[in-house]
This record gives C-alpha cells, sequence and structure tokens, in this order.
C-alpha cells in the first residue's frame, strides 16, 4: 500500500479530480480515451456515486474504526485517517483502488521508458511535526510528495501531485462500480463437508488482507504454528475470516493476500486454506474473491464457495458468508445452520464469520440474530469466532453464545486508544492492548496485529492460543 492513498484529504483530492473527469464528455478525436466504453448514462451514474460518497465523507468527518467511539482518540494524536484511511464506504475504497492502480501502471511505465521509480521507501523522522512524517505502516510512498504544510486542526495535506492521469482513475472508478453494482450469484450449495481428525488445528486470521509489512510479519508469525501442527500430527488448516483491501480487486488479491499467505502453492495437498467473504471483497462485487482467491489452488477444497464446514467427533464448525449480503446470511444458510447443529449433538457448534452478531464497541448484527434465534436461543452454539473489527477482544456468554471472540486484528493498522487499566465495556472481559510508537516522542500507540490457534483435541476440549505479530502468545484458553 502507498502512503498517500492511506491519507485521506490525498484520496479525496484524487476523487475530485476524477469527478471532474466524469462530468467531461468524451474526447472521441483522442481515440484512446478510457471513458469511451462507459455510455453518457453509465458515466452520470458514476460521477453522481462519487459525489455522494465524497459528500458522506466530509458529512461523517472520516471513518474511525470505532464509529461509536470517535471521543477516545487522545487530543494529542493526529488524526487516524491521515495514516491508516482504510473507509467503511464501497466507492471510497473503490476509489482508493483505482488511484493506486493508476499510480503502480504509471510507475511500470517510468521503469519502462528508464525513469527512476516514482515509489521510495518511507524514511523515519525524529519529530513527527518536522522533516518526512514516517509512516507507521506501509513499505512505500510517492517520492518527493512529503507534507507541505498541517491544517490548522493537525491534519496532514500533501503538496500538489500531478503524477496519476485523472481520467484513467475515473474509468477505474467506473469501472469498479459497475462490478459492486452487479455482484455475482451467491453460491447456491456450501462447499463439500471436511471430516477433521481427531486431534486438529485451525489457524485463524481476520482482515488480513492489507498487505502492509506488518501483515506480513503476522503471516511468517502463523508459518511455525503450522509447521508445528505438521510435525505433531495435526491435521492442519488455515482460515481466514474475509477483507482483503482496499475493494478485493484480483491484483489486490494477487499481490496482497496470495503473495504472501503463510502456506505455499507446494503444501496445498497436506494444508488446506479456506476464506470466508468479507464486506471489502464485496466491494468489487464477489468477482474477484471467486475469481481470484478461491481458483488458486491452495483454497481448492471450497470449491468455489463462500461457506464450509468441518465436522471433528466433539465439535460441528460452520464457516459462514456474512459479506454477500452485508452483515446477513444470504441463501439458504440459515436452514443449513439449523439443520448442521440441530443434528450436531452431542458434538458442539462453532461458528466463524467475517462480522460480529454483536459489539462493545461496533454495530450488533441483529439480521444474523434474528436468522440464527433458534439455534442461539437452544444453545447450539458453543463457540463464534469473527473479524471485521480491527481489534481482538473477548465476550461474556451473551445472546446464547458461551466463547465470542473478535480477532479481526490481522492487518489493518489502527490506534490502540486504550490502556490495560482502562475499564472493559460490557460485554467485553479481555482486549488485546498492546501497542507500541514509531519514536519515543510520539503520542500515537499502534495496536499490535496478531492471530489465533485453535486445537482440537481427542477428549472434546479446544484450546486456543492468541499470538501477537512478534510471534508472542498472550493469551491461552479452552473451550470445554
Amino acid at each position: 500500500m502507498i502512503e498517500q492513498v492511506l491519507n485521506q484529504g490525498f484520496v479525496l483530492e484524487q476523487m475530485e479530480r476524477a469527478a471532474k473527469e466524469l462530468g467531461k464528455p468524451v474526447n472521441d478525436r483522442r481515440g484512446d480515451d478510457p471513458l469511451a466504453k462507459f455510455s453518457d448514462a453509465e458515466r452520470a451514474a458514476a460521477l453522481a456515486e462519487v459525489r455522494d460518497a465524497m459528500a458522506r465523507e466530509h458529512a461523517n468527518g472520516g471513518t474511525l474504526y470505532e464509529s461509536f467511539d470517535r471521543g477516545a482518540q487522545r487530543q494529542s494524536e493526529a488524526p487516524l485517517n491521515d495514516f491508516a484511511f482504510f473507509s467503511h464506504d464501497p466507492i471510497i475504497s473503490i476509489a482508493q483502488s483505482a488511484i493506486e492502480q493508476s499510480l503502480l501502471a504509471a510507475d511500470k511505465h517510468r521503469i519502462a521508458n528508464g525513469q527512476p521509480s516514482l515509489l521510495e521507501q518511507p524514511t523515519q523522522a525524529d519529530d513527527r511535526r518536522g522533516g518526512v512524517a514516517p509512516s507507521p505502516i506501509t513499505g512505500a510512498r510517492i517520492c518527493g510528495l512529503v507534507e507541505s504544510r498541517r491544517a490548522a486542526d493537525g491534519r496532514r495535506l500533501f503538496g500538489a501531485f500531478s503524477q496519476t492521469d485523472p481520467r484513467w482513475i475515473a474509468s477505474w472508478i467506473a469501472e469498479g462500480i459497475a462490478k459492486f453494482r452487479n455482484p455475482l450469484k451467491f453460491p447456491k450449495d456450501p462447499a463439500p463437508p471436511v471430516a477433521l481428525r481427531d486431534k486438529a488445528r485451525l489457524v485463524l486470521v481476520g482482515d488480513w488482507g492489507s498487505g502492509v509489512p506488518r501483515a506480513l510479519k503476522v503471516a511468517n508469525a502463523m508459518k511455525p504454528w503450522i509447521a508445528d501442527g505438521q510435525r505433531d500430527g495435526f491435521e492442519t488448516h488455515v482460515v481466514h475470516l474475509g477483507d482483503v483491501y482496499y475493494s478485493g480487486w484480483a491484483g489486490e488479491y494477487r499481490d496482497r493476500f496470495l503473495k504472501y499467505w503463510p502456506v505455499q502453492t507446494s503444501d496445498a495437498a497436506a494444508i488446506a486454506s479456506w476464506s470466508l467473504n468479507g464486506n471489502h471483497d464485496m466491494f468489487s462485487g464477489g468477482h474477484d474473491f471467486f475469481g481470484t482467491l478461491l481458483t488458486d489452488r491452495r483454497f481448492a477444497r471450497q470449491k468455489g464457495s463462500s461457506w464450509f464446514s468441518f465436522t471433528h467427533k466433539h465439535w460441528e464448525i460452520l464457516g459462514l458468508d456474512t459479506a454477500f449480503a452485508d452483515h446477513d446470511l444470504c441463501g439458504d444458510q440459515p436452514q443449513w445452520v439449523i439443520d448442521k447443529l440441530s443434528g450436531a449433538k452431542p458434538r458442539k457448534g462453532m461458528l466463524l464469520s467475517h462480522h460480529q452478531l454483536f459489539s462493545a464497541y461496533e454495530h450488533d448484527g441483529p439480521k444474523l440474530a434474528e436468522k440464527l434465534h433458534g439455534v442461539l436461543e437452544a444453545g447450539l452454539v458453543r463457540a463464534w469466532f469473527w473479524g471485521h473489527e480491527h481489534r481482538c477482544a473477548f465476550y461474556a456468554p451473551h445472546l446464547g453464545v458461551e466463547y465470542a471472540r473478535c480477532i479481526g486484528h490481522g492487518g489493518v493498522p489502527v490506534y490502540q486508544f486504550r490502556t490495560d487499566n482502562d475499564p472493559y465495556k460490557y460485554p467485553a472481559t479481555y482486549e488485546f492492548r498492546d501497542a507500541f510508537r514509531t519514536f519515543p516522542l510520539s503520542p500515537e500507540r499502534w495496536a499490535l496485529f496478531g492471530f489465533a490457534v485453535l486445537d482440537l483435541a481427542p477428549d472434546g476440549n479446544a484450546s486456543v492460543s492468541y499470538v501477537n505479530e512478534n510471534g508472542t502468545v498472550h493469551k491461552t484458553e479452552v473451550f470445554s
């Protein structure tokens, strides 16, 4: 990811330039006008979408990952959206994909013509308000495009930049919007069920697909757990809980996910990989989630489906698609869950999903609660792991789930607003709050990433180890 494309102001500036291009007529004489393939109506529709998205972004003041807890950010901290702008808005995310694609295409062209690259490694400053501002999250920035000044509210402002072609960005935005508005059909059937051996290991990671250097650290930290599982006789599976950024384009799956996935292609037969669908995956209408990610041989056991199941001697584990219909269950999933868990006794039910059933900090999932009301009320869901929120949090028994765990801290940089002494917000009982600063004087505390390792034992216990990006276990527990 490129540092400037993670800056809200830079993104909105580029969107404004693209919007102006969408409002201009096609230049028939040019012959290579990238907007020529769209009709007047399609360009007008894309323009309206871009304008509406920009208006929403200006109106809500930006998209913090804790949308209902904006007061948690300390006044001394620079706005998170200056450094790690991951929008919840699909059109903004599509624009970020288009801007980055434009920059990478321009850079490739320059290099092919013997010119120096546009990109450089971010440098570390001694003072966060002076010199070149450091990027605590990414390994690439546009050469020479430094902060020219800061606005009165402290926001980072970059100097004028003319290396992007706004007409190409406009074209890619229009194309991305068309894919988003015309999603693929939901897969009718789940993947064939997998019968697990008595001794099995599931390595779980959520919201990992950013491709930033610290996400790569997470992948490297996962590898020893995968290797040790193989060595110790565990049937081993690696599961992603969804979201590849910014908007699930084919190049993003190739360059940010598949390239660094901790299972090598040569190990695909021995170690199965699985991925749930996330909201950012659906910002491309699911076209590349199904057409790029799930066609990789490491994910072959999913058979192109976004919902799947594992059957253990003591556990029935179901992977749900809660993103095809946002924060909901599409197709026959509700009845499938009922049938699977009702017939599972004496096995215990465990669900995996991208979206949360409930939260101490974000939206609850009323549609999930409604459609799974029967199995939740009957106590058939013993455990549930989800992502979406970029944190690691444990919850007290709630809405019929004894062990509810959020592990969406796999790869999206966020501030750690809280310290160990801050109270937990009901129904949370634990939150992983380890953090680091980019340098000693910086007030910004960046939350550490991590993942979970679930070991299923012949006696029915499920042991869980929670591991940070440095490979250190920070919490363990046993589901009985």
